[in-house]
Formats: structure tokens, C-alpha cells, sequence
């Protein structure tokens, strides 16, 4: 929930310096869909959602590596 809260922070900042125009404009260009702030947020909160859950797949690993690593000792 951490990470989703931060990335609507990041996107709040970015659109202070008009990010969220660049990447309105962009997705019409690019994709020919129009979106407004709404969906601009939106992207920000998948982003952090998909971090947070790419997050619990990674830690488990991590932590049986440093577990083998401390056994090899």
C-alpha cells in the first residue's frame, strides 16, 4: 500500500512540472486513446501495485540466498 501511495506522490510531483500533459498527449499519439488525469493517476498506482507485488516474489528469494550463503560458511 506503501509503494502505490508513493507512486500517486511521484505523480503528483511530476505533474507540477507538466508531466501529466507529456504523457496524456503521448498516449493520444501513440495509441490513439485519449485519457484524462483520472487514467494519468491510474498509471501511477498500477505502477505501484505491480512494484509492491514484484516485491513479494523477489524478498523470499533474496532471503534463502543470504540463508544458503550464511550455510556455505
Amino acid at each position: 500500500m506503501l509503494r502505490i501511495a508513493l507512486s500517486l506522490l511521484g505523480g503528483l510531483i511530476l505533474s507540477w512540472f507538466g508531466f501529466d500533459h507529456l504523457v496524456i498527449h503521448g498516449m493520444l499519439e501513440v495509441f490513439g486513446q485519449h485519457i484524462t488525469s483520472t487514467g494519468y493517476y491510474f498509471l501511477f498506482a498500477m505502477y505501484g501495485a505491480v512494484r509492491a507485488i514484484a516485491s513479494n516474489f523477489t524478498q523470499p528469494l533474496a532471503k534463502l540466498q543470504l540463508k544458503d550463503a550464511l550455510k556455505k560458511d
